[in-house]
């Protein structure tokens, strides 16, 4: 999920703020700069406490398996391939090149897909999109940067604006209340294709004629009408983790003892409040926001040239800066399981760092650099890719 000022990826734990960020001293940075990191860290939240999140990490990395060659039976490529087109509906589409005005909503079903349908919007006249969660996650995360600081107001902002403008064409009294739209989206994200169910709501919300005042009043209605919250299997991410981050020489426990613990801990946030990020950021309570922040901590934060981490397990800090290392080999391999030609996606930190394995060929074209000859030597990218034997190239 790419921003003008931050970015985040579904699965690959990490957040990328633009401009140099004071962590120091978080309350000297601009308004901008510190609506970016909530933004962001939102989407953290996002990922390790709700149903969609969930299915979005797992989705990932089991694509990621099937990329380094770790999926060969034919009908577990079969069943990834069924995922990836599945998973392609349910985000929906995530780029207009224009600002947008609504002129129909309608709900409409794919041959591939009978059970689960998918909602088209049409905009600017004959033009039209996918709704589904990428604009509910940002939806969401632009509400919360708002709710919080003075920030850039956006307008008909294609993904931010989505859904507060859904709100405006089906029951325009509702976005009327922030609080209330950033809560219809965070219980919407508690099902694995939300963007069906964000309609569906709000269309009983409009049709019962229910305004809600506040936060508690939405959990309420949708608990008294659907049967949602947060979905999710221990075993699968425990599985996953133990492909992707294996029992070698490198110790990896780390890393998989703090992203297993990060769901657990969501899950035990949601148990007790299935508005926990919504309630969090509308209380203004800044205290307990940092209180929450220390208690999740933070995946690795790319910021200007250098990793800053903030992730603790069981009292003591923990490296994740190789968290980085999958998320560099996914945009490095296409579905053939081939070298793509592009740069390294750590490239530019590995020069700023002055990292000994660092080569020019790393910012130019990744697949034409060799290995280096000691392993001491080896770039995480490399060594990665020697653990898991992907050749490095058909040369």
């Amino acid at each position: 999920m790419e921003e003008e000022y931050g970015e985040a990826m579904p699965g690959f734990l990490y957040i990328m703020i633009n401009g140099d960020l004071n962590v120091e001293h978080f309350e000297k940075n601009s308004p901008e700069q510190q609506g970016t990191f909530i933004h962001e860290y939102c989407h953290f939240l996002q990922f390790v406490s709700t149903t969609y999140g969930y299915f979005a990490f797992t989705r990932y990395f089991e694509e990621y398996l099937y990329k380094i060659g770790k999926v060969s039976d034919k009908s577990d490529i079969e069943a990834m391939r069924k995922n990836l087109y599945y998973y392609s509906v349910i985000i929906g589409d995530n780029k207009l090149d224009t600002k947008f005005h609504i002129t129909d909503i309608r709900t409409e079903k794919d041959e591939e897909l009978p059970k689960d349908p998918y909602i088209v919007v049409e905009y600017n006249g004959d033009k039209q999109f996918c709704f589904g969660a990428l604009c509910i996650f940002e939806s969401m995360a632009y509400l919360a940067e708002k709710q919080l600081y003075d920030i850039r107001i956006r307008s008909k902002e294609f993904p931010y604006c989505v859904c507060e403008e859904i709100c405006k064409y089906i029951y325009p009294e509702i976005s009327k209340k922030d609080s209330c739209m950033m809560a219809l989206c965070e219980l919407a994200l508690l099902e694995v294709n939300p963007g069906p169910f964000f309609i569906k709501a709000l269309e009983l919300m409009r049709d019962r004629r229910f305004l809600p005042s506040r936060v508690d009043d939405v959990v309420k209605f949708i608990d008294q009408n659907y049967n949602i919250g947060f979905r999710g299997y221990r075993e699968q991410i425990e599985s996953l983790l133990y492909e992707i981050y294996p029992e070698c020489s490198i110790d990896f426990s780390g890393i998989r003892n703090w992203i297993l613990s990060r769901f657990e801990k969501g899950c035990l946030y949601r148990e007790n409040n299935k508005c926990f990020i919504t309630n969090l950021i509308c209380n203004k309570n800044f205290d307990y926001l940092n209180y929450v922040i220390r208690d999740f901590g933070c995946p690795p934060i790319i910021n200007s040239g250098r990793i800053l981490q903030g992730a603790m397990y069981n009292g003591q800090e923990i490296d994740v800066t190789l968290m980085l290392v999958p998320m560099a080999i996914y945009a490095l391999l296409d579905y053939q399981r081939k070298f793509i030609d592009k740069k390294c996606w750590l490239a530019d930190l590995c020069k700023v760092g002055k990292q000994p394995f660092y080569s020019e060929q790393c910012s130019i074209c990744f697949k034409e650099r060799d290995y280096l000859p000691s392993d001491e030597l080896l770039c995480p990218v490399n060594a990665f890719l020697k653990m898991y034997n992907v050749p490095k190239s058909d040369k």
